[in-house]
């Protein structure tokens, strides 16, 4: 492997998976096995972390709506400081929207990142579970037919696009909510 490579990356597939059975020795299979049972725990750690930040955003956003709704009533606890209040809030709704948005972009890209490196490593298993679990759910769909090419999937994107759509229906709901909010405000101010 070169590791003097500005980016630090290997210059090839070849030199990533540099050592061959022969080469390894007889611990091979089992070493290989080891790795792959790790690798898969890392990735429904993956599933576990953005699941709960997913739980973490929707608790603030909904947070926030409660105390836009006390400020907006006749709370008289924040009587004094609603004006403010009904500003503030739809402007940070916003923010941890975005915020939120980008959390699920970095949690996508490390979960694909995770799936190529695992499909890569099954090509060196007798059996491919997950590549095998990948084709039979893009084949059950009568839109898409999966093709392969070497160790990716072409509908591989095409599929996550379509995942990433009703992903961001939530904190794209809670953006038109605090949209309005400010624009009821504007137009009341």
């Amino acid at each position: 492997m070169t590791l003097d490579r500005p980016d630090n990356q290997p210059s090839s597939d070849a030199d990533r998976w540099a050592k061959t059975k022969d080469a390894y020795g007889q611990n091979f299979g089992k070493d290989l096995l080891a790795q792959y049972t790790l690798y898969t725990a890392s990735v429904d750690r993956i599933f576990e972390r953005e699941g709960a930040a997913n739980r973490f955003w929707l608790a603030a956003n909904t947070a926030l709506v409660t105390i836009f709704g006390l400020a907006a009533g006749r709370d008289v606890s924040l009587a004094s400081a609603a004006a403010l209040w009904r500003w503030l809030v739809p402007i940070a709704g916003l923010l941890v929207c975005v915020t939120w948005i980008a959390a699920m972009r970095d949690y996508r890209r490390v979960r694909t990142a995770k799936f190529s490196v695992l499909i890569e490593l099954e090509e060196r298993l007798p059996v491919q579970l997950y590549k095998s679990e990948w084709y039979k759910l893009i084949s059950s769909s009568p839109l898409r037919k999966p093709t392969f090419t070497g160790l990716s999937f072409i509908n591989f994107e095409t599929e996550v696009r379509t995942f990433i759509k009703s992903e961001n229906v939530v904190p794209a709901a809670f953006i038109l909510i605090y949209l309005a909010l400010l624009g009821t405000r504007l137009v009341g101010a």
